[in-house]
This record gives C-alpha cells, sequence and structure tokens, in this order.
C-alpha cells in the first residue's frame, strides 16, 4: 500500500475573494467560452475559479486540475469518460457538471457555483440539534443514492465537499471524480493497483488497502461524517496520514453514545453499522440506510417528547473504601468528587452538593432516606477495591421512589483508565436518567488537565491531604504530591494550582519568609494562568494570594465572582464570611459562614469562626461553645475547634483544662502561632512564668510579624494577654499596638469592644498608655473606614 500525502484542504467554492488592488497580481486564465472573474481557492488538485459562462451568463465555478493530475492518456481518457457520467446525475443535492475541456494542456471542468459553507461548519455555527442534523444526513444520502442507481461513486466524500447553502439544503461537490484523479495508465480502475484514492481520515478500509470499491465505500464516508457532526471529533484520530489510516484498519471508534449520551441508543447502532470494517457487514446499498434514517426521525420525536419533561435530581454519595488500607481514602474522595463534576454537566440534571450527600451518610442514613431528606430523585453510589494498579469500582444510580436499581455496573480496569471509567459512569449516568450531557465532547485530558493518571493520581493525593486532613504534616504531605505531580506533567494547572495553595495556606499559619511566601504562590498561579487563562477553578487559591499580598478589595472581588459562578462552593462562602469576620462585620459574616454549613454541614471551619464571632463581638460563651460542640460531635480531633475550645476554657477560668485541650491539638499538629500564644495565657495564669515566655519565644520565632486576618489577631491578641498577666506591662503595650495595626490592617474598627471582654487587661487599661492606644488606632481606624 502507498502512503498517501495529506491532503490541502480546499476552500469552498463559495469562499472568500482576493480584494482587489491587495497582495499579488493574480494571473486570470483564459478560456474560449467563459470570461474567468476571480479566484475562489485552490486545493490539492488545481485552482477553482468563479466565472460567467458567456453563452447563457451564468455565474459558475471552473476549477483547472494540475499539471501532474493525470500520469497517462488512458487516465486522462478516464476523466472525461467520468465527468461524462456524472454531468448525467440531476438531482437538487448535487452540484450540476456543465462542462468540462481542455487549456493549454490542462484539463478544467465547469460546476454549478454553489453559494454555502461546508457541512461542519455549517452545524457548528448553527448548534444544529440532532433532528435537524439526521435531516441533512438524508439529504446527502439521498443524493448518494440517486448516484449509486446510475454508476457513480463519490469515493472523496468529507464536510468540505458538502456545502449547505441559506436555505439549509446540503449540495454533494466533485461527485464522482476521486476515482479519476488519481488513476494509473491501467485498464483496471486505480483502486485495482494498490493506489488508495480519498481523504485519509474519511477513507475506508478496502480504500486504505487500495482494494475493489462501491457504493459501501461512500456509506463508510457517511458514517465518518455522520459521526463527526454529532461527536465533534472524527473516529479515527493520528498525528500522520499513516496513523490515521492505521487506526482505520486496525482500531474500533470510541461509541458515539459515550460522546454524546443524548443521543437515542439506534443512533449508535446505525452510525456503527456504516463504520464496520468488513464491506459485507455496513449497509449494503443506501436504500436500506434510508429506511433506518427515516426510523431515527421517529425515534428521535418520541425521545425528545420523553427528555423534555421537568429537570431530574441526583445526589453523588462518597465512594465507599473497601480495601482495607486507609490510604486508599484519597482514591473514593477523588472520585466522588470528579464524577459529581461531571455529572454537573447533565442537562437538565440537578447534583447534589457532595458535601451535603457525605453529611447525610455519615449519619447513617440508608440511600433511599438520604436521596428523601435531600429532595433528589436518585442517588449515585459507588465502592472502589485497590489492590496494586487494579481497580473495581462498583456503581449503582438507585431510584428514591421504589428503591429499584436504575443502573448498575462492575468496573475492573488498570489505574491508567480512570479517566474512562468516570466518564462512563457520568455517561451511563446520563442515558439511565434519558438526559443530555455536555462538555464531554473535550478529550478527557482537557476536562481533568493531565494526559498523566499517575500525575492524576498524585493530584488527587495532594488535594486528599491539603482539604481533608490540613495539619501541618499533610500540608507538607500535600505538596510533596503536587510536586510529584508536576515532574510527571509540567503542564498540570490544576497541580501548580495546588502548590499556589500549599504556600497560602502556609503563609495563614505563620512564617518567618511571609513575602518569600507571597512570591511564590504568585509565580505558581502565573504558571497555572499561563497553561489556562480561564482558570475557573482558581478563585479560592487566587483570593488567599491576594489577600496575603495586602489587597483585600481584590481578593474580596475575586470571591464573589466565584460566587457568581460557582454558588454552592461552600469553601469560597466561607472565606468570604473569614474575611467579613477579618473586617468586624459581624452580621456579613454571620451570613456567608451559616450559608457555608448550609452547603456544607462538615465546613468544620465556618463553626469555628462562629465561635469567634459569638465570643468576640456578641460576648455569647454559650452559644459560641454549641458551635465548637457541633463540631467536636463530628470530628473529635479537629485541631482549630479543640484550641478555640481551650480559648473558652480560659475565658471560663479553668486553665489546666485549656492546656490538656492545646496538648491533645499539639499531638495531632504542629501548634501555630496563635496556639502558642494560647498556651503561654494558661501557663501565665497558672503561674509558671518560665514556660510561658518561652511559649511567646516560640510563637514569636513562629510568626515574627502577624499582620492580617483572624489567626494573626488571635495570636497579637494572646501575646499581649499573656504578657498583660506576666506583669510585663512594657512589652505587652508594644505587642498592643501590634495588635491594633493588625486589626488596622484588616479593615476592622472594633478592637476597642473585643479588649473589654478581657479582664486580665485590667492592668494595661489602668495605664496612660492604653488612652493613647486607644485614640491613635480611633483615629486611624476612623480614617481606613472613610477610604
Amino acid at each position: 500500500m502507498k502512503e498517501p500525502q495529506e491532503e490541502t484542504r480546499q476552500p469552498p467554492v463559495s469562499g472568500p475573494r482576493p480584494e482587489k488592488g491587495s497582495g499579488d497580481t493574480v494571473a486570470f486564465p483564459k478560456i474560449e467560452a467563459y470570461e474567468v472573474v476571480a479566484p475562489l481557492g485552490e486545493g490539492a488538485m488545481g485552482t477553482v475559479w468563479q466565472a460567467v459562462q458567456l453563452s447563457t451568463h451564468r455565474l459558475v465555478a471552473m476549477k483547472l486540475l494540475g499539471g501532474k493530475v493525470f500520469g497517462s492518456d488512458k487516465a486522462r481518457a478516464r476523466f472525461e469518460r467520468e465527468v461524462e457520467l456524472t454531468a448525467r446525475l440531476q438531482h437538487p443535492n448535487i452540484a450540476r457538471i456543465y462542462d468540462s475541456g481542455l487549456h493549454r494542456g490542462v484539463y478544467y471542468y465547469v460546476m454549478e457555483l454553489i453559494e454555502g459553507v461546508p457541512l461542519d461548519r455549517y452545524v457548528k455555527e448553527g448548534r444544529l440539534g440532532q433532528q435537524e442534523i439526521v435531516r441533512l444526513v438524508r439529504s446527502v444520502c439521498e443524493a448518494l443514492q440517486h448516484a449509486h442507481q446510475r454508476g457513480v461513486i463519490h469515493r472523496d466524500l468529507k464536510p468540505t465537499n458538502i456545502l449547505v447553502t441559506a436555505d439549509g439544503q446540503p449540495h454533494l461537490l466533485d461527485f464522482g471524480l476521486a476515482k479519476a484523479f488519481r488513476e494509473e495508465d491501467s485498464g483496471g480502475s486505480a483502486t485495482d493497483f494498490g493506489e488508495t484514492v480519498g481523504t485519509p481520515d474519511y477513507m475506508s478500509p478496502e480504500q486504505v488497502r487500495g482494494e475493489k470499491t462501491d457504493s459501501r465505500t461512500d456509506i463508510f464516508a457517511v458514517g465518518v461524517v455522520w459521526y463527526e457532526l454529532l461527536a465533534g471529533t472524527r473516529p479515527f484520530h493520528g498525528k500522520t496520514p499513516a496513523e490515521i489510516l492505521s487506526s482505520i484498519l486496525t482500531r474500533e471508534p470510541v461509541s458515539v453514545d459515550l460522546l454524546r449520551p443524548d443521543v437515542p441508543t439506534d443512533f449508535r447502532r446505525v452510525i456503527h453499522k456504516c463504520l464496520r470494517k468488513e464491506p459485507e457487514l455496513r449497509y449494503q446499498d443506501m436504500d436500506d440506510l434510508l429506511v433506518d434514517l427515516k426510523h431515527l426521525e421517529n425515534v428521535l420525536e418520541s425521545w425528545e417528547a420523553v427528555t423534555s419533561k421537568k429537570p431530574k435530581s441526583v445526589a453523588v454519595l462518597p465512594f465507599l473504601n473497601l480495601s482495607g488500607e486507609p490510604a486508599d481514602e484519597y482514591l473514593c474522595e477523588g472520585l466522588s468528587e470528579d464524577i459529581t463534576t461531571d455529572m454537573s454537566k447533565i442537562h437538565d440534571l440537578t447534583v447534589v452538593s457532595r458535601w451535603l450527600a457525605k453529611s447525610r451518610q455519615a449519619r447513617g442514613l440508608d440511600v433511599c432516606s438520604i436521596g428523601k431528606e435531600l429532595e433528589v430523585d436518585s442517588v449515585l453510589q459507588g465502592s472502589v477495591q485497590r489492590v496494586g494498579k487494579h481497580l473495581r469500582i462498583s456503581v449503582q444510580l438507585i431510584n428514591v421512589l421504589n428503591g429499584f436499581h436504575l443502573w448498575a455496573e462492575k468496573f475492573d480496569r488498570q489505574m491508567e483508565d480512570i479517566f474512562a471509567v468516570q466518564d462512563e459512569i457520568a455517561v451511563a449516568t446520563a442515558r439511565a436518567l434519558q438526559l443530555r450531557l455536555t462538555g464531554m465532547d473535550r478529550e478527557p485530558h482537557l476536562r481533568r488537565g493531565t494526559e498523566s493518571s499517575e500525575a492524576y493520581e498524585e493530584f488527587i493525593k495532594g488535594r486528599f491531604h491539603y482539604w481533608y486532613r490540613n495539619t501541618a504534616a499533610d500540608v507538607e504531605a500535600s505538596e510533596r504530591h503536587y510536586r510529584r505531580a508536576l515532574e510527571l506533567d509540567p503542564s498540570y494547572a490544576q497541580a501548580w494550582v495546588g502548590v499556589a495553595d500549599i504556600y497560602n495556606m502556609l503563609w495563614v499559619r505563620g512564617s518567618a519568609r511571609r513575602k518569600e511566601l507571597v512570591e511564590e504562590s504568585r509565580q505558581a498561579l502565573a504558571r497555572a494562568e499561563k497553561i489556562d487563562p480561564a482558570l475557573a477553578y482558581g478563585y479560592y487559591t487566587r483570593a488567599w494570594h491576594h489577600a496575603a499580598a495586602g489587597d483585600i478589595i481584590l481578593a474580596e472581588k475575586i470571591l464573589r465572582e466565584g460566587l457568581a459562578e460557582n454558588p454552592e462552593e461552600p469553601a469560597l462562602r466561607c472565606t468570604l464570611g473569614m474575611f467579613n469576620l477579618s473586617r468586624g462585620e459581624s452580621e456579613k459574616a454571620d451570613d456567608d459562614l451559616t450559608a457555608t454549613l448550609r452547603l456544607d454541614p462538615f465546613f468544620h471551619y465556618a463553626n469555628v469562626y462562629l465561635w469567634v464571632l459569638e465570643a468576640w463581638y456578641r460576648r455569647d460563651l454559650r452559644k459560641a461553645l454549641s458551635h465548637l460542640d457541633e463540631v467536636l460531635g463530628f470530628a473529635p480531633d479537629f485541631c482549630h475547634a479543640l484550641r478555640a475550645k481551650a480559648k473558652w476554657c480560659l475565658l471560663k477560668g479553668d486553665f489546666q483544662e485549656a492546656l490538656k485541650l492545646l496538648g491533645k491539638a499539639a499531638e495531632i499538629d504542629r501548634p501555630w502561632a496563635y496556639h502558642l500564644a494560647t498556651e503561654a495565657i494558661a501557663l501565665a495564669c497558672l503561674n509558671r512564668p518560665e514556660e510561658a515566655r518561652a511559649k511567646i519565644e516560640e510563637a514569636v520565632a513562629e510568626n515574627p510579624e502577624p499582620t492580617w486576618g483572624v489567626t494573626d489577631q488571635t495570636q497579637a491578641m494572646n501575646t499581649a494577654v499573656a504578657l498583660c498577666v506576666l506583669d510585663e506591662l512594657d512589652d505587652a503595650f508594644e505587642w498592643l499596638e501590634k495588635t491594633a495595626d493588625v486589626f488596622l490592617n484588616s479593615y476592622n474598627p472594633r478592637l476597642l469592644d473585643i479588649l473589654a471582654n478581657f479582664p486580665a487587661l485590667d492592668a494595661l487599661r489602668r495605664d496612660n498608655r492604653y488612652e493613647k492606644m486607644k485614640r491613635r488606632y480611633s483615629s486611624l481606624a476612623g480614617r481606613k473606614d472613610e477610604g
């Protein structure tokens, strides 16, 4: 078999004309009986011109064939015979051949001028639905049926050879001529002598092999074109013509309903029958195919009647880990999170927040009870069992009303097949619910961010440690996994965002290298944005980066943009609540944090921030404690809640219990600076001054310059309280001034209200310096507020 050259795509005959006076001068051919008026395009076989036929004064398209098209006199004679045969075709969807001839040794033929656009462009720009596509395909098949009945085969059917006019009618060009274009000097056909005929992407297996062709060759091409119109991609792929031809011969196309699950099952049967590699297994003629096309039109009417009912709803439960290895939890969380994202692309389907689904599952409810509480029609439940790189994933879609299975499947796959499994689950769900999935026409690596399943596995490990664990050790582990993902795929934008999250988190925890962390976060985000300019999933990270960099206004703007696009994302809502809390906007903070818990009852940070709100601004310690008990009832080892409860114990005078809680938190997570400063208060109140001073020094080393936000406010204020209890008033006033500066940087005018809650500061309040600090702070806070 000879390897074909990749064909230059010929512009449609109605393509744009060069502007007069621009570019190089074009030499117009002079052909008897015609006036050539403008060039229309140039392809592999020659040049197309717009001309006027002088005898009829009609506009025509004239194609002058290149000098090397024919290899012999016999081939030229065959071309003339093909033109003569094709000129006899009289069908409204076939561009007519009017004339042919020889001009200065160059052959030409004249055809009807079609003012239209290529079929694929017409479908894409018009956003045509299935019914319109089937109508167009049926018209093409009727034109092919007319030709086949007269012994003419196209052999080079492709979207650029099908122009659609303004009235929506497709017109076939270059009909029946592809065979003659490449025939050798032989008594047989070109295909009898191993010469491939056609454009690689649309060739049939018999064309690739250089075997005899017939009407079934056109039927194969119809299948390719139809598949492309529906799926937005061709069934056979390759980087070179040779790879494409090999794919046609050796690979089966991805089932069209995996790419377009909104199509009825009958579509898959008909299209893939057209694409059978063995001609004897395809439709044997256009008559049979047209019968099935008519059937499909009827099926579509019924299908659309079913799918036009009210939107359906589903909850995706976190997948259960059956591996027996706690380390595999990341895979279960990653699968449920990404499948939920895929399900959100199903048209007319409401997908309940995975956080809400998880909270109901944690309460031990059965599947139907979970579905009824969440007011959904169906629940997707799954499990994962992993042995090495082998995965067994079991999934079932359950009807909440009666508990029956709508769909169930087991997938025994390797880890490298994880993308395909996720896609198949979303597609099967869409089909079971008779709904349409959008966004699946993109390649999996474009949706996931990487082609590498190994990089993806490292990424979901990093995401799991960051979002579901978040201790100091987990933050370090998260960074290792993100970095490993980037070693495997440096163009993995989501992993770069993950790295930026790490730097932001290290900034929040407190560090002597805060300036460097802000710069490192900026660089990681810049890498991500260069790879993926949209970066729709990076709102949270970008907001934290700009907050750390000191631009709180921009940070809040980014959060609000993110919430406009993702109103049910609890991390965005909670962060906005924290920003409001850091400014002392208690009512706004309450709204955001309460809304966070409605979206995700497990978003424990929201309850911790609500504790701060109640204790600092509303002075309601009973209600503040209720928020902590809510968290610790779900997660008794959640460090931030343990630390906050320790602070509650300090306010109640139970210093030993406070130390006990802080010690428990320290066993789970390396203490943050504000934790160390809280310990200093407890130790000072227990008259253990040396230990208290050591904790203060440790806190200062951990975060020497608190600057902004609730965490820094807490560290600075706790340090001032501890020093006051130690009766080191000079140092206490220094830290009280720092506390004022942190509140000013946070645009918070309510420091004095908070300080009034602390009896331990009485010694400071009796000092003249306290009144000076109050006046300075009030003056600057007023200016900031006016600004």
